[in-house]
């Protein structure tokens, strides 16, 4: 089955919305489901459409994303870099939490404290 034979069996035209797609398949599963009087391959075709459109849409999607990540890929070195600087910037975060906490001092909470206080 071809994308525009599928598209031909849900009624809907080429190029439509994931939305429009869903709600034709609902429609004539509803008209072909073997419990409603329908045929049971009608019933087929109708879903395997479905799984068409769908899955091959987003198969498509996601290779075309693929090739587009790896032109865009950083080089190693850069990636290195990358993740160091990020390291600087946590470990000065923390050092500079570090010495806030120790500006104020409070003493140890005791266990009378935690249940009297």
């Amino acid at each position: 089955m071809t994308i525009s034979q599928a598209e031909e069996i849900l009624q809907v035209s080429p190029g439509a919305s994931p939305e429009e797609i869903k709600k034709a398949f609902r429609k004539m599963a509803f008209a072909h489901h073997p419990d409603r009087g329908g045929k049971k391959e009608s019933f087929q075709k109708v879903n395997e459409a479905h799984q068409l459109l769908t899955v091959g849409r987003y198969r498509n999607r996601f290779a075309s994303n693929e090739e587009a990540r790896r032109a865009e890929s950083v080089s190693e070195r850069e990636r290195k870099e990358m993740l160091v600087k990020i390291a600087l910037e946590i470990a000065l975060f923390l050092i500079e939490q570090r010495r806030r906490r120790r500006g104020s001092r409070r003493r140890k909470r005791t266990l009378w404290d935690y249940f009297f206080g």
